[in-house]
């Protein structure tokens, strides 16, 4: 019973820190990619969940759970934030229990190296694109399966019992089934129990451990291939093949000492005059020196008797093992948030990494430096966490004051992300995102026009574009701040004309000339925080 209590205790715990840090953030996250999703749910049914509703992946134990949301939670920010954040801390509760089971194994008292492991990967900064984002859901439940799996192996090396490997086989089944990031999973398996049976720490043997957890890992993997090649045309799909398969040694090499650096050093919040020395060009240096110094010391640990630094050594290594799905994907260096997700798979590792790393110290210096490394993880999140209120506080203002469904509009500065996180950017020229926005959350039925000319990014709720006329057809739009620059389909805004508008862009401003002379436009920008007109 009180086995029980304790871990109903320590769920609890998990649960509490990650709904209280997170609350502020529960109005946003119903942006972009989410839209897309809820659209097609729409418009689907539960039939189109085995077909993952034509989606270019294998993915319907995903949409099968995210399609459940949807209908139970509709568009109510407030429950889909629960959810999200609840899975977060759950998922902290599983890595705690994860660390502890290794723990347990070398025989050395496992709760602060537990606790460090689980508190850690709950705080690390950004893991809040993933818990924030509501288009997230399949890398939440990647990181839950990969964890019920790896708890399920623990249970069955420890009891014999294959009731357990059969657990720990349908959660690879499903993981597969949910984001093709846990493609990495099996190999990440075997580096932990590989060692483990090395160091005499479990009760199986290498023949065991191939024959009933290897063989049918290799086949649910040739399985996967196929089904794809069969339903998708490709043996990869998301990102597709091209993409994903398109490993070149330098793009490998500078990505993964970029993710290092990253979560080791915090890098992605000190400004771009001291990132650009870690990141890019010099990005593969700073790993080649790292491998070079990290055989030695490899060496030297792998002969000597301390195995919480083996262990340590092996978190690392599955670290980058977790980042070989999306290793070939871009890395985003310019701004905060926007595809940190990438990374929130392979963070289980890092955390376990730098638990057993800092419990080889002496408890008070294990104490300080485990304080210090959360204190200044909690310090990031927080600010990170200031930007999703604050996003989110936007987002609510400009649904709730858009009063111009009937009128044909023009966006001379829509907001394209706040701090990188997502607002209403679009890859087309009709403000799709911002429609869709109306439509599904708050029920508006726009029957004029949605003219997309400019985004911009925004820093601070009172950042702003403003606009002036010049004459009848040409208006002028100007950045009032340092820090933002204007942004069209995803990229910088540059010189452009259609059959209606014609822009030339001048620095931190630029001209647009209507073209169409009949129709009477709006024209809307935001300053202050909401919408400001020139008609």
């Amino acid at each position: 019973m009180r086995s029980i209590r304790y871990e109903i205790g320590v769920l609890t715990l998990s649960l509490i820190i990650s709904l209280t840090f997170y609350f502020p953030t529960y109005e946003y996250g119903l942006v972009s990619d989410y839209l897309g999703w809820m659209m097609k749910y729409q418009q689907g049914s539960w039939s189109d969940v085995i077909h993952s509703f034509h989606y270019q992946g294998l993915h319907p134990f995903f949409h099968l759970v995210n399609y459940t949301f949807y209908k139970f939670f509709g568009f109510h920010s407030y429950w889909w934030y629960i959810s999200f954040a609840a899975l977060h801390g759950i998922n902290g509760y599983l890595v705690f229990k994860i660390a502890y089971r290794i723990a347990s194994h070398l025989r050395q008292p496992p709760l602060l190296t537990a606790a460090t492991a689980g508190l850690l990967f709950l705080l690390i900064p950004y893991q809040m694109e993933v818990v924030t984002w509501k288009a997230c859901l399949h890398y939440l439940m990647s990181v839950g399966l990969f964890s019920i799996g790896f708890l399920n192996l623990f249970r069955w090396s420890d009891s014999g019992r294959n009731i357990f490997l059969i657990f720990h086989h349908i959660s690879f089944l499903l993981a597969l089934l949910t984001l093709e990031i846990s493609l990495a999973s099996p190999f990440i398996y075997a580096a932990y129990f590989l060692l483990l049976i090395y160091i005499k720490r479990v009760d199986i043997s290498f023949k065991t451990y191939f024959l009933k957890v290897g063989i049918p890992h290799l086949a649910l993997l040739i399985l996967f291939f196929i089904g794809n090649s069969i339903i998708l045309g490709e043996v990869v799909g998301h990102y597709g093949a091209e993409k994903h398969l398109n490993f070149q040694v330098g793009q490998v090499l500078d990505n993964s000492w970029s993710y290092f650096i990253k979560y080791a050093a915090f890098m992605h919040f000190f400004p771009d005059s001291i990132q650009q020395w870690f990141y890019g060009a010099y990005a593969k240096w700073w790993l080649l020196a790292g491998l070079l110094l990290s055989v030695p010391i490899s060496i030297k640990i792998w002969k000597g008797e301390n195995h919480h630094l083996k262990i340590a050594g092996i978190a690392l290594t599955a670290f980058f093992m977790g980042l070989v799905p999306i290793i070939t994907l871009w890395f985003n260096d310019l701004t905060l948030y926007e595809n940190d997700r990438y990374g929130y798979y392979a963070s289980i590792h890092f955390c376990i990494f730098v638990a057993f790393l800092l419990s080889r110290l002496k408890l008070n210096n294990k104490l300080l430096f485990t304080g210090v490394y959360l204190v200044i993880n909690v310090t990031f999140l927080g600010k990170m966490l200031t930007y999703g209120n604050e996003a989110g506080t936007l987002c609510e203002i400009l649904l709730n004051d858009y009063q111009w469904e009937d009128r044909d509009v023009v966006f001379m500065g829509i907001p394209q992300n706040y701090n990188g996180l997502y607002m209403y950017g679009n890859y087309d020229a009709e403000a799709t995102s911002f429609r869709r926005s109306l439509e599904l959350l708050r029920g508006k039925q726009i029957t004029g026009s949605m003219t997309d000319v400019a985004h911009f990014n925004m820093k601070k709720p009172t950042d702003r574009v403003d606009i002036s006329k010049l004459d009848d057809y040409t208006f002028k739009a100007g950045i009032a701040q340092g820090g933002s620059w204007f942004w069209r389909k995803g990229l910088g805004l540059t010189d452009f004309k259609t059959d209606q508008l014609e822009v030339d862009l001048e620095s931190w401003y630029y001209t647009l000339m209507m073209k169409d002379t009949v129709t009477d436009y709006i024209y809307l920008t935001v300053k202050d925080g909401t919408w400001s007109t020139l008609e």
